[in-house]
């Protein structure tokens, strides 16, 4: 979802009686089972919720799923960065969204290592494009996400400016401060001469803390992506 890192690790609207276009392959007899059945319940945002699946949203209120939803497999055909540095392992796109959000335009694709599952993923490479009037710039996001009030967050930032910024964010569990994720992101803010701005980031997350050989690995292979 942006794809921001959130507690919950993928992030899912839902109106039961109006899927949106990214989610109408879900049942909502399906979703409506899990509701009895004490399966998806209400999100509690004072707690932990690092047990949420996908967090949705149904008629205006969030929700937490305790369980992945079955849905279609995603043929994926956008991307956001024209070349991202992966690993030696295989990644494969595995989910894609592209929706409008307070006057801007969100482009999203996310890469899961082969064999790993987008409901419940180890780890996880975002790319995420964030187009409109009022798109903050590289520096003022990078300072924005780690400053959020919805999140218990550790975070540094590596380097900033306008154009550019490499930050790390640890999310923690608000009950016993527990690493949930993990993620370090490259942000670059474009303004094009009609004055259209576009803030484009590349996420590589990990639900356990990044030793210091991790993080030195994947800080190189952000820094070798290009737009």
């Amino acid at each position: 979802m942006p794809k921001l890192p959130k507690i919950i690790l993928v992030f899912l609207i839902v109106n039961l009686f109006s899927l949106s276009s990214f989610s109408e392959q879900i049942s909502t007899n399906q979703i409506s089972e899990l509701i009895k059945t004490g399966k998806i319940v209400p999100l509690n945002t004072n707690n932990d919720n690092s047990k949420c699946v996908m967090i949705l949203q149904i008629n205006g209120k969030k929700f937490c799923s305790l369980v992945a939803l079955d849905e279609k497999p995603q043929q994926i055909t956008s991307k956001v960065w024209h070349k991202i540095k992966f690993d030696e392992r295989p990644w494969n796109a595995a989910w894609s969204n592209n929706y409008p959000l307070n006057n801007s335009r969100i482009n999203v694709v996310e890469h899961i290592v082969n064999g790993d599952n987008i409901n419940n993923w180890k780890e996880l490479i975002t790319e995420t494009s964030i187009n409109g009037d009022n798109v903050l710039n590289a520096g003022e996001y990078a300072h924005s996400f780690i400053s959020s009030k919805d999140m218990k967050i550790i975070g540094q930032i590596f380097n900033e400016s306008e154009k550019e910024a490499v930050y790390e964010a640890k999310i923690l569990n608000p009950k016993d401060n527990t690493i949930i994720e993990n993620a370090l992101t490259r942000a670059v803010f474009v303004q094009a001469k009609n004055k259209t701005k576009t803030l484009y980031l590349l996420t590589y997350s990990k639900k356990a803390e990044l030793t210091k050989k991790e993080k030195t690995k994947w800080l190189n292979l952000l820094k070798e992506s290009s737009l």
